[in-house]
């Protein structure tokens, strides 16, 4: 048992094999943060191979405005509005009790469906327990293989009637989908 530290658990692994047994973390850290911005890649510093620098991503402004204690980042790489997201929003949700979440995904999805029944379920769930649902929509990239995709995901965002940040718009010219 450890006492009286703080931080975050972190294991990463690029090869080999972990066998944990027996193994249990535990806290009675109950923060309750004013916004809660949960995504991927773009917004976390996190993947599955290494930390990254979140000091110029936007989820990593925002936080230092706002406050490292007011504004949790739940970014993780290789997310996508489905299954694991389903399972891993309300848990946040609960933790930390924001008055808003910031919800920016979709970039990862391959269908519009199984990201709009996703949405549709943690955003429910929001409002569930009184936290506001911000939307985001997605960019455009080089080699843009789920154009549809995309394009489905903002027009819903935009027409959505919830509140939503357009950052598609925000780093594009041209009025793209």
């Amino acid at each position: 048992t450890i006492s009286g530290c703080s931080g975050q658990s972190y294991f990463g692994l690029i090869s080999g094999h972990v066998l944990f047994n027996n193994f249990y973390i535990s806290s009675d850290y109950n923060p309750q943060a004013k916004v809660v911005i949960m995504g991927d890649s773009f917004i976390g510093a996190n993947t599955l191979y290494s930390v990254g620098d979140m000091s110029k991503k936007y989820a990593g402004l925002l936080q230092n405005k706002i406050g490292k204690k007011d504004f949790v980042v739940a970014g993780k790489g290789g997310e996508e509005a489905g299954y694991e997201f389903i399972k891993y929003a309300p848990k946040v949700i609960d933790k930390f009790k924001p008055k808003y979440l910031i919800i920016a995904l979709g970039v990862n999805n391959s269908s519009f469906e199984t990201y709009k029944s996703a949405m549709e379920y943690v955003i429910s769930y929001a409002e569930s327990r009184g936290v506001m649902p911000v939307l985001v929509t997605i960019t455009p990239f080089n080699n843009d293989l789920r154009k549809s995709v995309r394009e489905s995901v903002n027009n819903w965002v935009r027409t959505s009637g919830y509140l939503y940040v357009d950052i598609c718009k925000a780093v594009t010219n041209t009025e793209q989908s």
